[in-house]
């Protein structure tokens, strides 16, 4: 177990980005509890500033987010 985990579980985590202020504008926000599992982790493509990514988070057991165009 990393020390990471053993002083900030991920429910903390979790409790923490579900109180951020972070909105993607993406329409599909929305309908992310019933397209990402939470047993499984979830895959962003083209994550750019990770706001995405961060909703994503809240849904997933895991997020991988990259952005293969460094100048986004």
């Amino acid at each position: 177990e990393s020390i990471l985990l053993r002083f900030a579980p991920r429910w903390l985590w979790r409790r923490r980005v579900a109180a951020w202020p972070v909105s993607s504008g993406e329409v599909e926000e929305a309908l992310l509890p019933w397209l990402a599992d939470p047993a499984k982790t979830s895959i962003d493509v083209g994550c750019a500033d990770g706001a995405y990514a961060l909703h994503l988070y809240l849904h997933s057991r895991d997020v991988v987010a990259f952005e293969p165009n460094p100048q986004s």
